[in-house]
């Protein structure tokens, strides 16, 4: 999976120094989950390689879906996987078409649901403009306890709207699972 984000990051021909620090975040939460096989070092080789490369070929990406054994995660880990390329589009401040395109055909290889990844495209844009509204705010000179009570109501907005994106992956990773019992 940590391959497919650093390819991602290349999807729009430009590699951010905040996408990389979103990159290396989600390379540390992946280094424990049990489904990663990759280490640290390994990953930090990995990112200086990608950082390299031109713009993604997206038959390379659909291929390397299908020897990755992304297709064989749960629904959850899928959709879980297609919040974090969004959040990684976000990184940088603009979700481009090129990244658009690359989780529609990621979503499309693993099956993810378009509601699902318009979903996700929704709140992280949300969440971005939140964060330069914070960032505008931060420069205003409002009174001490007005600008608290501003940035604590902004902080709670931005931490509840990444909570209900993780709980739409473990939502849909459930409705995935009662389908494929009924199925049989």
């Amino acid at each position: 999976m940590f391959k497919l984000y650093c390819l991602f990051l290349k999807a729009d021909g430009q590699w951010s120094a905040k996408e990389e620090a979103l990159l290396s975040e989600l390379g540390r939460n992946l280094s424990s989950a049990s489904w990663s096989d990759l280490s640290e070092h390994e990953m930090q080789k990995l990112t200086a390689e990608f950082r390299q490369r031109d713009l993604v070929n997206f038959n390379a990406v659909a291929a390397l879906i299908d020897v990755s054994g992304l297709t064989t995660l749960d629904s959850k880990d899928k959709a879980l996987c297609i919040l974090n390329l969004v959040k990684l589009g976000w990184a940088d401040g603009s979700y481009s078409e090129n990244e658009r395109a690359f989780v529609s055909i990621i979503a499309h290889k693993l099956e993810v649901e378009p509601e699902i990844v318009s979903e996700y495209e929704d709140t992280l844009q949300t969440i971005a403009q939140l964060s330069e509204h914070k960032a505008w705010l931060e420069q205003q000179y409002l009174p001490v306890k007005e600008a608290k009570e501003r940035m604590d109501q902004l902080e709670a907005d931005l931490k509840l709207l990444l909570e209900q994106s993780l709980k739409t992956a473990e939502i849909y990773g459930l409705s995935a699972e009662k389908k494929a019992q009924q199925g049989d």
